[in-house]
């Protein structure tokens, strides 16, 4: 899934906002087909993302499937690839 357009905002200069997204991608696994989607977040100000998903999976036997995804999610940094996960490991 990827975000074909979309628009995002932080009107009172925290890091509460909220966007609008719409996309579409594909599908692979138990299922295979496209799917299409539109998604209405909101960002808390402790910068947690509320996802506020929904949209429809046409499979290649021609079901169509709806989909709504709820929850919450958080941006975290990785460490580079090769790097030491901890200060014990090296």
């Amino acid at each position: 899934m990827h975000y074909g357009a979309a628009s995002w905002h932080r009107p009172y200069g925290g890091e509460e906002g909220l966007g609008f997204g719409q996309g579409d991608g594909s599908v692979t696994g138990e299922l295979e087909g496209a799917v299409v989607w539109a998604n209405y977040p909101r960002r808390r100000e402790d910068g947690v993302w509320t996802p506020n998903l929904r949209g429809s999976i046409s499979t290649s036997a021609g079901d169509e499937i709806l989909v709504s995804v709820h929850g919450q999610s958080v941006e975290e940094t990785r460490p580079a690839t090769g790097a030491p996960s901890s200060p014990e490991s090296s």
